[in-house]
């Protein structure tokens, strides 16, 4: 049963069948106006493309199996972000790969991880699973949102957008660098923003109140570019009226007030105990903006080509139809809101130094509805158009190609080696008494969220080692070929 299992599991195209159909039956349920039971068709197959994705049974080398030991060790130290949880050997504290006290990203995702680890146990499953559950709830958000903003028909289309991003699938899975914390801090923007409108709708205190801590917790997920939210507010609680502005200004400074509570804390926190490494970490955060770190850069285009490969190459047709309607609708809150998600972190991060593919992430769902509202223009207009073929052809690639990047992304149609040798290797690991040490193990930060030994990548001297032994810690190498090349061991 299991072989069955193992076979069925590795058949892309049986899961690339399945998706069609569901997706199919999604439509024509949209198409009968049942639309709740649409949107659980489009769930069903988000949850599909995350199970499929998130199989592997090892941890991804990049950044997973850092925020995954940090996690680990907060379950039963949650104010203390550890990666090595005993330092045996000296380390860098501005080596964010190799230190102790870790600050290298905010600790709202690591919390969420490590609560799931707490419940199931260090399964990397479980080290996904937060991410995957955000990623469900976000398409409801995002569903209820963009309908709300620009009717069902749009609603339909984004949300199924949404439903199959290759990047966001990735990252949720662990597959691409920055992973969870980008997920985490994409959908807490997402909420605020939802908050945001109903808050502008109902004008609740409350609701007000729930949207400053979405607001704060996007800040613990990726820092300050949780703020974009703010000029979404404005706009949407405004009447276009100067003299509003008097009357928001109560509401607005317990927003603000609201999220200073949630995020500043954890800031105070830790310049406070541990002063070096928070340190650190901030001017690294500042470098970031006039410095290429580690080797990721990239023109002033960067981010504007990469759209195309995150979100289909056509996109800048309807980044462009946005623009000019815009133009013809400048009054319309939620065509000024939709091009502020959209631009603001377009071009703030154009001009940082330091480029990586998932720094627009919290800004899709803002380019899901141009794309989807472009889609649904087009096809009225081809109704009434005599070249409506050729149009239904072009609005068509919108979705397409998006779908086709989520199959290359995935790699849904290749093999995929699930579980690694070397990962058994490390569970056989598991028998050794507590108090070993491995060293030159290529894999030393997965052993290390596998099992309870201290483990590191490298060879330490022999002086290093005898301290160990010295210690009450037996050392084992992992590779003892390394030995023969040290004439002084």
């Amino acid at each position: 049963m299991l072989s069955l299992v193992v076979y069925f599991r590795d058949m892309g195209w049986l899961l690339l069948c399945l998706l069609i159909a569901v997706y199919v039956a999604a439509f024509l349920l949209f198409k009968g106006k049942k639309d709740g039971a649409s949107l659980v068709l489009i769930i069903t197959c988000n949850a599909l493309l995350l199970a499929w994705s998130s199989q592997d049974q090892f941890l991804h080398t990049w950044d997973e199996q850092f925020h995954a030991l940090v996690a680990k060790n907060m379950v039963d130290k949650p104010f203390q972000p550890m990666l090595y949880e005993t330092p045996l050997l000296p380390y860098d504290h501005e080596n964010w790969t190799a230190n102790h006290i870790w600050l290298h990203k905010q600790p709202l995702p690591l919390w969420g991880i490590a609560g799931s680890l707490a419940i199931f146990g260090n399964h990397p499953w479980a080290v996904r699973l937060p991410s995957c559950i955000l990623i469900l709830l976000a398409t409801y958000i995002f569903w209820s949102l963009s309908r709300k903003w620009f009717g069902r028909e749009v609603g339909f289309v984004a949300s199924v957008l949404f439903s199959f991003n290759g990047l966001i699938i990735e990252l949720a899975s662990g597959r691409g660098a920055t992973d969870h914390p980008d997920i985490f801090f994409m959908f807490f923007v997402l909420l605020a923003v939802f908050l945001a409108q109903k808050y502008a709708e109902s004008r609740n205190l409350y609701i007000n109140i729930l949207c400053g801590i979405a607001i704060g917790a996007a800040v613990l997920c990726k820092w300050l570019p949780g703020l974009i939210v703010m000029p979404i507010w404005l706009i949407l609680t405004s009447y276009g009226d100067p003299k509003e502005w008097r009357k928001l200004a109560p509401s607005f400074l317990l927003l603000i007030a609201t999220t200073a509570l949630v995020a500043l804390p954890w800031q105070v926190y830790i310049h406070s105990w541990f002063p070096d490494e928070a340190a650190w970490e901030a001017s690294m955060n500042r470098r970031h903006l006039t410095q290429v770190i580690e080797e990721r850069g990239g023109g002033l285009l960067y981010h504007l080509w990469n759209l195309g490969r995150m979100l289909g190459e056509l996109v800048y047709i309807p980044f462009a139809m946005f623009l000019y309607f815009f133009g013809l609708y400048r009054r319309n809150k939620v065509f000024q809101v939709t091009l502020i998600w959209a631009i603001i972190p377009l071009l703030f991060f154009s001009l940082v130094q330091t480029k990586m593919q998932a720094y627009l992430l919290f800004s899709f769902p803002a380019y899901f509805l141009m794309i989807a509202w472009s889609f649904m223009w087009l096809y009225h207009r081809s109704k009434r158009s005599k070249q409506g073929k050729l149009i239904i052809v072009l609005a068509s690639l919108f979705l397409v190609l998006p779908a086709r990047l989520c199959i290359e992304r995935m790699k849904i149609m290749d093999h995929r080696e699930r579980k690694p040798n070397y990962i058994e290797q490390i569970e056989d690991l598991k028998r050794l008494p507590r108090n070993t040490v491995i060293v030159d193990h290529p894999q030393a930060i997965q052993v290390m969220f596998f099992t309870d030994l201290v483990a590191y990548d490298y060879l330490p001297t022999p002086e290093k080692i005898n301290d160990l032994i010295e210690m009450g810690y037996d050392v084992v190498v992992h590779d003892k070929s390394s030995l023969d090349e040290r004439r002084d061991y």
